[in-house]
């Protein structure tokens, strides 16, 4: 699991973005990207609900956890990071923003934090939403360098000019065997199986 930190530089994304492309038979498709900030789960709820439904989220990057997790650990400064495309939730991403610092919403307690997004460009958007925002320091602990919001991170940090420190913050124990459980199990001392 990782931390990525990084001295911010100042805020220049808009709220609100328009693109024209070309479309298969070349007429000109529009859309329409936005940003938002909410202050509590609660506010989007439901399309976080139906989001994290349709992109498989685990229970942990639900709107319910993040909304328990602050209750019980005191969290001040709770801020959702959400993305649409064409008023669609297409992303959410929970962080705590507190002394100038964006924090994600983790702790030991927490197995991984991620962002909810349903493609590579909401997750491109959501990191663009944390490193874009004037924050002096962020700092996104248990990111799985496996998914594609950790790369969008690092990119988006480096892009900004952040400094990028990224540690692995523990590792799972596992022990290699060859054949199943059981020959394994036979080779180990009785006391060990105890």
């Amino acid at each position: 699991m990782l931390v990525l930190r990084g001295i911010a530089s100042p805020f220049d994304n808009d709220c609100l973005r328009y693109e024209s492309t070309l479309g298969d038979g070349g007429e000109l498709k529009s859309v329409v990207r936005s940003f938002e900030r909410h202050q509590s789960p609660e506010s989007l709820a439901s399309e976080w609900d139906a989001l994290a439904d349709r992109t498989t989220a685990p229970p942990f990057l639900r709107p319910g956890w993040v909304a328990h997790f602050c209750a019980a650990f005191g969290v001040r400064g709770l801020e959702i990071l959400a993305v649409r495309r064409d008023g669609r939730l297409t992303g959410v991403v929970p962080v705590r923003n507190e002394g100038g610092v964006l924090w994600s919403i983790t702790n030991w307690h927490t197995p991984e934090f991620a962002f909810v997004a349903e493609d590579d460009e909401a997750v491109e958007d959501l990191a663009a939403a944390v490193f874009d925002g004037g924050k002096r320091r962020v700092s996104l602990q248990f990111l799985n360098p496996a998914n594609p919001d950790f790369a969008a991170c690092r990119e988006r940090a480096r892009h900004r000019d952040h400094r990028v420190i990224v540690r692995t913050l523990e590792r799972p124990p596992y022990v290699r065997i060859d054949g199943d459980w059981e020959a394994y199990e036979s080779t180990v001392d009785g006391k060990i199986r105890r």
